[in-house]
């Protein structure tokens, strides 16, 4: 597996026709050095002991930056973007605007990709009216602008537009959606490099972050048992001042909560009028503005990489296993998702949280794991490790 080995400090390990496009495209759009490792995905590199090492999901994909790795492609943008993409004017400074780009990525690879791969895989009029329903969100988001941010090309738009690439395989047609087919086509031609790209964002965001104690607009729309817990939770362990609107299912259907999330879903933050919907993408954010001062998420840098990786993993692949399982009811489809906790439990051994010392990450990953605990998806008391740490989790989330 010599071809597997790693030269330099930033390596994206790939295969085409895969997610791993995504992460080739936002590298090349970025520009910087990489080192290109290519994986063949029929011969068993995936499963190759060297490759589980780094991802123990056996898939791409990987992303390695100074010897830490970086899986699921919605944490490598999210990553790349605020290391690299900030200092090129392809990525927002801390702020309002950044949670807004979190918002698209994380709802690009949860909610976009996730209804075009099941058109793909099972084509019926149910499963095409849900994805019509993205690309409406996605043509109404560019009423009276080229880009998803605004009026500058962005890292959101090489990886919205990478997933969007997808469809063609889908059997749906986008001609009817103009600024989307637009869009699309404006993605997919070189954009130039100007020497402006630094000043894209800077009067368009707060450029730090806000102090928790002036800040009197941040709201979260909430029901219980739901999962717009998650984002309760990292606000009460954040314990900053916060308004917390307690509504009804049905109310997230009324046109005034639409005009804030068209998905019509929990949970939703709205901060200093931006809103931002996703439990990934409202975490991180968080994160980054008030949990960094505080301790509870760690500065830019790999480590972060590490964090983001496991709030996206809790979400991206270990909910989807969970979900699927419980509404099969299959043997099998139980059986891998006690092979994805594992990859949980094996990621704890010999520490007492998932970063070293408890973070938001804890409490983001804790809170979707006694869902599933509830819920009887896995046997916990075969587990070695989550019991104790979700024990310790919980602890930490004030009443």
């Amino acid at each position: 597996m010599d071809h597997l080995t790693m030269t330099s400090d930033l390596v994206l390990y790939h295969y085409k026709n895969s997610t791993a496009d995504i992460s080739l495209s936002v590298l090349r759009a970025l520009g910087i050095p990489f080192e290109l490792i290519s994986i063949d995905s029929t011969s068993g590199d995936l499963k190759a002991p060297s490759y589980i090492a780094l991802n123990p999901n056996g898939l791409v994909p990987l992303l390695v930056h100074k010897g830490t790795p970086i899986y699921e492609s919605a944490a490598i943008t999210i990553y790349l973007g605020e290391n690299f993409g900030e200092k090129l004017g392809l990525f927002p400074p801390l702020g309002p605007l950044r949670g807004e780009a979190f918002k698209w990525i994380v709802w690009g690879n949860i909610n976009l990709m996730k209804k075009i791969w099941t058109q793909i895989g099972t084509p019926s009029d149910e499963n095409a009216t849900a994805l019509h329903n993205a690309f409406n969100i996605l043509e109404d988001a560019l009423l009276n602008k080229d880009v998803l941010l605004g009026s500058e090309y962005s890292l959101i738009d090489t990886h919205i537009n990478s997933i969007l690439q997808w469809v063609q395989y889908s059997a749906v047609n986008l001609t009817k959606y103009e600024r989307l087919s637009s869009y699309m086509k404006a993605c997919n031609e070189k954009f130039s490099v100007d020497s402006d790209r630094t000043n894209r964002f800077s009067k368009a965001v707060i450029s730090k972050s806000v102090p928790a104690e002036d800040d009197k607009h941040l709201t979260l729309f909430w029901f219980p048992l739901s999962t717009a817990d998650v984002s309760h939770n990292v606000l009460k362990v954040l314990g900053i001042p916060f308004e917390l609107k307690t509504i009804s299912r049905g109310d997230t259907k009324t046109p005034s909560f639409l005009a804030l999330n068209p998905n019509g879903f929990v949970p939703l933050i709205v901060h200093h009028g931006t809103p931002i919907y996703e439990s990934v993408a409202i975490t991180i954010y968080l994160g980054e503005m008030y949990g960094v001062e505080r301790g509870l998420f760690p500065p830019l840098g790999p480590k972060r990489g590490e964090a983001i990786k496991w709030i996206v993993w809790v979400n991206a692949t270990l909910t989807p296993a969970a979900v699927k399982a419980l509404q099969t009811k299959s043997e099998a489809d139980f059986e891998c998702v006690v092979k994805v906790i594992m990859i949980l439990d094996g990621a704890l051994e010999g520490k007492e949280f998932l970063l070293g010392e408890y973070s938001l990450v804890d409490t983001h990953a804790a809170s979707a794991l006694s869902w599933w605990k509830h819920a009887n998806v896995v046997d916990f008391g075969t587990l070695k490790r989550i019991p104790g740490w979700l024990e310790k989790c919980e602890l930490r989330v004030p009443e």
